[in-house]
């Protein structure tokens, strides 16, 4: 709406305005992850790491996570880890997948206790987490994984799935110890401002 006159009263040119700001107030586009998969990797024999009953809920941008965790048998002190991201252009055409980066850290436990988008996943663990892994069954409740770290990264329209593949190894014996499969796609809502 335009409101263009020649020489407007002041009471007519508040209306004008309060007229355009409803009209034409601006659109804020919000982004939010959609969870499509988080499970163990199909066909590792060696893991000691599994997910279970993990469930998702969207607040703001970020990611509220609840679930279950069992480790079956301690692990080493010194963890490698890797995160291989592929892109796929449309989530329901599995050939337009395609390698996109790769993440290694030698040291997974540093990691995790730098990190805060990870320190604050870790805090929400009972019994509390601790690196290296110890056996047991841990309860993973409101864990917050925030999304502003991700979505600087990965871009993309709402039909791109991200494919992530955690990978951690006991990098003595070159044994994957926890594999995680992670399908994700970023979708963005338009709001009034």
């Amino acid at each position: 709406m335009m409101c263009s006159l020649v020489r407007p009263s002041v009471g007519l040119l508040v209306i004008c305005l309060y007229v355009r700001s409803i009209c034409c107030a601006q659109m804020q586009s919000r982004k939010f992850y959609v969870v499509e998969r988080f499970d163990n990797c199909p066909n590792e024999r060696h893991l000691i790491f599994f997910v279970r009953n993990y469930t998702y809920e969207k607040s703001g941008s970020n990611l509220i996570v609840n679930g279950y965790e069992d480790i079956t048998k301690d692990s080493e002190q010194l963890l490698w880890m890797s995160i291989e991201v592929e892109k796929c252009k449309d989530k329901s055409n599995p050939d337009t997948c395609e390698y996109f980066v790769t993440w290694k850290w030698d040291n997974a436990c540093t990691f995790f206790a730098i990190l805060p988008p990870f320190r604050s996943y870790i805090q929400a663990h009972s019994p509390a987490w601790k690196c290296p892994l110890k056996k047991g069954t841990y309860k993973v409740t409101n864990a917050t994984m925030e999304g502003e770290l991700g979505l600087q990264f990965l871009k993309g329209d709402s039909r791109v799935l991200w494919k992530l593949r955690i990978i951690v190894k006991n990098p003595r014996a070159n044994v994957v110890i926890e594999c995680l499969d992670l399908h994700f796609r970023i979708v963005s809502v338009r709001t009034k401002s």
